[in-house]
């Protein structure tokens, strides 16, 4: 009897999940006919994403003996772990090796030769996660060249000089964007930098820029800091010096997050920040009506403040003043996770090319 072919994929599809824990099965029941055997084949073409793990064998002292890799096969909601050193797992590591999109590296072991050789073979595979990983690993795996989007964080490598990167979209984790920017190793026509405590000093904007980022069209970029950092007349530096060496660049979004806390003294019955000094950390918006150059900016900057030694009725009669003091500033309240987080927002077009987002979150355990 020949089941419809639908009924084949629905039929390893539950087999591939029912029976993840037992490879040999798997096998008997892939290659017990033609037909199964190209079920199970099309359910593996379908997998997404690949991620690799280390996994340590510890002995009765608790020390590690012996790591190995795992490979977890993921659909959409489903996700199935296969050990590199099961032989029954071959052929199924193979095919989702061949054709799967996007791979997600979390090992510090190099990844066997034969699977970075299937990968670079595969014209599929266009998006690449590096969490964490060997230098050799992530030199192999960037060599294809035909990536849309590359991710890695800045402890795999030394500088950005390091790999050869060529990709529609990357993505940087913990590098600067002036130790980007010296860079002649990254081409891309997208660039995202994540990093922390930027002040853009005067020495970024005296960098002799790559001439690979002659390509770039949209630079995003997501600063975390842990003080008061933000002036507007760096911003208007940075934009002047975006304008001038980037004649390609048509999108700039700048993500500029602080965080600090406000501090409740009980002896003096007041909080360390007044409603009017917090008032003054957003008095900018003046300083960018001037701005209407070539590059469309969207600037987001968000003030988060942890309140620290103030009871409830405190929180709500500061916020109340704060908010007199905004009044073209949104309000809102709610609990996040059993803490309640008091928010004003306001967004603003300044100009055809220039977009401005602020928000202040006060977040309470009170």
């Amino acid at each position: 009897m020949i089941l419809n072919p639908d009924l084949y994929c629905d039929l390893a599809w539950e087999f591939i999940l029912s029976e993840n824990a037992n490879s040999r099965l798997m096998t008997r029941f892939m290659y017990s006919g033609k037909e199964l055997l190209g079920a199970v084949k099309e359910v593996v073409k379908k997998v997404k994403t690949i991620y690799f793990q280390d996994v340590w064998n510890f002995g009765s002292n608790s020390n590690p003996r012996k790591s190995f890799h795992v490979m977890h096969l993921q659909w959409d909601n489903d996700v199935v772990e296969i050990n590199f050193e099961d032989p029954y797992m071959k052929q199924i590591r193979r095919w989702a090796l061949s054709f799967v999109k996007r791979i997600e590296v979390r090992c510090n072991k190099p990844l066997p030769t034969d699977v970075t050789e299937l990968l670079l073979k595969n014209q599929n595979f266009t998006e690449l996660l590096l969490c964490c990983c060997d230098l050799l690993t992530a030199k192999s795996l960037v060599r294809s060249g035909n990536f849309s989007h590359v991710r890695m964080e800045h402890y795999i490598f030394g500088t950005p000089d390091d790999i050869c990167i060529d990709t529609k979209e990357l993505e940087l984790h913990g590098f600067s964007l002036e130790e980007i920017l010296v860079s002649e190793s990254i081409k891309t026509s997208s660039l995202i930098a994540h990093y922390h405590n930027e002040t853009f000093e005067d020495s970024l904007f005296s960098v002799n820029v790559g001439s690979c980022f002659e390509s770039l069209e949209k630079l995003e970029l997501k600063i975390t800091n842990e003080d008061f950092f933000f002036k507007s007349e760096k911003i208007i530096n940075l934009l002047e010096f975006l304008n001038t060496k980037f004649l390609n660049l048509k999108s700039f979004i700048l993500e500029y997050i602080e965080y600090g806390s406000l501090m409740y003294n009980r002896d003096q019955g007041n909080f360390d920040m007044s409603p009017s000094s917090l008032k003054d950390l957003v008095n900018y918006k003046d300083s960018f009506n001037a701005y209407n150059e070539r590059i469309k900016v969207q600037l987001n900057r968000r003030i988060e403040l942890e309140i620290l030694f103030a009871g409830k009725q405190h929180v709500e009669k500061y916020f109340g003043k704060f908010k007199n003091k905004l009044r073209d500033y949104k309000s809102s309240s709610e609990i996040e996770d059993g803490i309640t987080v008091y928010k004003l927002k306001k967004s603003n077009n300044i100009s055809d090319t220039f977009e401005l987002s602020t928000e202040i979150k006060l977040n309470s355990s009170s």
